[in-house]
């Protein structure tokens, strides 16, 4: 048999490969007289080469059944190409129907789930299938979204980028958001958030947290970048006397700050773009009374939630009739904040901006800077729990990172995307105030430095720590290991479950870090400045708000003293009235600004510092050439002053999403 194997040059091509078989053995046995002719029977030799022929053609036939390119594999290959191609198209129309229903604000689509419940029930998935694409926790599969049948890979969902901890869902959901009265539980309704292309709505997976009532929707770009939805509303403010908040003195309302005596307005004070054409000593008076008469360090926030673009609330009522003042962040006044048109609400970042950490390269470099911003390296933002902090970026650097950030789409500058202002700093603080957030409590104040020192978004940790979860989410969700997986989680649920005083809703549903560091180190840029006519101060806008057209600062005059609705510029005290340029009559200019938790909750005199509510830092811009606003060093409602540059004051950043 050996023999005959040896000899028998086999490629096993099909029919070819028998034929040379079959002329192989008879070529050998001719030439070695093993078969004798004329015999009526057969001899054992001849049994034997019969049988291995029939060996021989049997493997090769089994080879041409089903082998590698055999003719059950290519049935079955054709089957599953079949298939995929079912199950793409029913994954084609699925997407479409979802298109449909965001244009005609209609819920016809299935949710995922049934969409898949569906396509294994018609036996196009597999069970396996399925848990590829939704995940399941009793089995330990995490999500993939996505699912290989023959040579389709059919994307139903980014899945694999869903940020850990967390599930997407629908936007049907009940269970998505619920900005309900914490105190009473009573339901509010809101604009329902607008969904980005590409975004998908996400819930915690381990709700265990006792505040439930203030469960902001929170939702993920393509890159599983992290938003939190802040509904358009009307807000007004009360002043006590006291702490205990029982001895009324005043109110800021629409119609400007009021003296309240027993319960009634003695006197109102005006204030608004008007306080432009007052004289110097006018405004110097008007402020002196506002701060003594009206004005307290202890206060509570009132908000009404408005419906679509409108004034109005939920029962049609036009609010500022009632007092009520509509918040600036969703105006299309770019002098007071606004500047992207009357909006139903915006996404503002869960976390402080982070460094993708797909590109590894740089990130060494990164990390070798000591986590210092340095142009020469490329940056990519996201905003994600446990990742390294792009911090020390210039004034300038980080209003042009945030603008031509992607979040995983084709599109630089994805949802107008935009650093941070006053008054969308100011919109999150004031509904963190509110009954709808943290409850009139003092959020966010001066505490653990651990936690705010970080350079790691969310979590406690140290630079110096190697085995940080920002280096080991670098493969998370490349791997199914169950030992590295449980390691992630079980340190980035200190963030959702034990660091939830730095949370704006005490609970995972709301927005971190508004509390960040002392002072404005690590601290948030906010793309708020003051403008000047003095030169060294000029000298700094310029070095560190950029002198290039589409700058923070800009090349032109114009450029420079017109507010945006991607930036809001002050006119300083000196541009207005032509007094002296500083931080004590800036203070009078800050005024006459609504929604942006300066002159409304503090009770700052330009000299005066930790003289916002909660006893937090306030520093109004001009002082020493610090023109440019920082928010978040010491508390929700602090405001500092910075030169803006990488080097001295190095501060973190934060963006925001506009879906009108």
């Amino acid at each position: 048999m050996l023999f005959f194997l040896k000899n028998c040059d086999i490629r096993y091509n099909r029919v070819s490969a028998t034929k040379q078989i079959i002329k192989l053995v008879y070529t050998t046995i001719g030439k070695e007289g093993i078969l004798m002719k004329k015999q009526n029977g057969i001899t054992l030799v001849a049994l034997s080469i019969t049988i291995i022929v029939l060996l021989i053609l049997a493997g090769v036939s089994i080879v041409i059944l089903i082998g590698n390119n055999g003719i059950i594999t290519q049935a079955n290959n054709a089957k599953d190409e079949t298939r995929g191609g079912a199950v793409q198209e029913a994954r084609d129309l699925w997407k479409a129907t979802q298109k449909i229903d965001e244009q005609t604000k209609s819920e016809t689509a299935q949710t995922l789930e049934k969409l898949i419940d569906d396509l294994v029930k018609q036996k196009l998935l597999t069970e396996d299938e399925k848990d590829q694409i939704l995940g399941n926790k009793e089995k330990g599969i995490k999500q993939k979204g996505k699912v290989t049948i023959g040579s389709k890979t059919i994307v139903f969902d980014e899945r694999v980028n869903v940020p850990e901890l967390w599930a997407t869902t629908e936007t049907a959901d009940k269970n998505w958001y619920n900005y309900s009265d914490i105190f009473t539980g009573e339901e509010t309704k809101v604009n329902p958030p607008k969904l980005l292309e590409g975004m998908r709505p996400i819930v915690y997976e381990n709700e265990t947290t006792s505040n439930k009532n203030a469960k902001w929707a929170n939702a993920m770009t393509k890159d599983g970048s992290m938003f939190v939805w802040i509904p358009r509303f009307a807000y007004k403010i009360t002043y006590y006397n006291d702490q205990n908040l029982t001895k009324l003195k005043g109110t800021r309302t629409n119609e400007g700050y009021n003296v309240i005596n027993n319960n009634i307005v003695e006197q109102t004070y005006t204030v608004g773009k008007q306080i432009k054409q007052m004289s110097f000593d006018e405004v110097q008076q008007l402020e002196e009374l506002i701060r003594t008469k009206v004005k307290s360090n202890y206060g509570t926030i009132d908000v009404v939630f408005l419906k679509d673009n409108t004034n109005n609330d939920f029962n049609g009522n036009d609010v500022t009739k009632q007092g009520y003042i509509v918040h600036p962040a969703f105006i299309a006044d770019a002098d007071e904040g606004g500047g992207f048109g009357e909006i139903t609400g915006i996404w503002v970042a869960k976390f402080r901006a982070s460094f993708a950490e797909e590109a590894t390269t740089s990130l060494a470099n990164y990390e070798s800077n000591n986590g210092l911003y340095n142009s020469k390296y490329t940056y990519t933002v996201q905003i994600k729990p446990g990742r390294t902090v792009i911090y020390g970026a210039s004034e300038n650097e980080a209003y042009k990172l945030a603008k031509i950030a992607k979040y995983g789409t084709e599109q630089e500058g994805f949802g107008k995307s935009h650093l941070m202002k006053n008054s969308e700093w100011g919109a999150v603080a004031y509904l963190t105030y509110s009954k709808y957030g943290r409850g009139n409590l003092y959020p966010l104040n001066k505490g653990n430095t651990t936690l705010i020192n970080s350079r790691f978004t969310g979590i406690k940790a140290t630079w110096t720590n190697t085995n940080s979860v920002a280096k080991l989410l670098l493969n998370y969700n490349e791997t199914d290991d169950e030992q590295y997986i449980n390691e992630v989680n079980n340190r980035l649920k200190s963030i959702y479950e034990d660091n939830l005083n730095y949370s704006t809703t005490r609970n995972p549903y709301g927005i971190y870090e508004m509390h960040s560091a002392a002072n404005s180190k690590y601290g948030n840029s906010i793309a708020s400045y003051f403008d000047s006519t003095v030169s060294n101060v000029i000298s700094a806008l310029k070095s560190n708000g950029g002198t290039q057209e589409g700058d923070l600062y800009g090349a032109t005059e114009y450029e420079r003293q017109t507010s945006t609705a991607y930036k809001t510029v002050y006119k300083s005290a000196k541009t207005i009235w032509g007094c002296t340029e500083n931080a004590s009559n800036n203070i009078y200019v800050a005024m006459s600004y609504k929604g942006d938790s300066i002159f409304e909750t503090s009770m700052h005199t330009g000299s005066n510092t930790n003289a916002s509510w909660g006893n937090q830092y306030s520093q109004i811009p001009i002082g020493n050439n610090k023109v440019f606003f920082a928010r978040g060093g010491t508390g929700l409602f602090e405001f500092g002053c910075t030169l803006g540059n990488n080097n001295a004051e190095p501060a973190t950043f934060r963006t925001v999403l506009v879906c009108e």
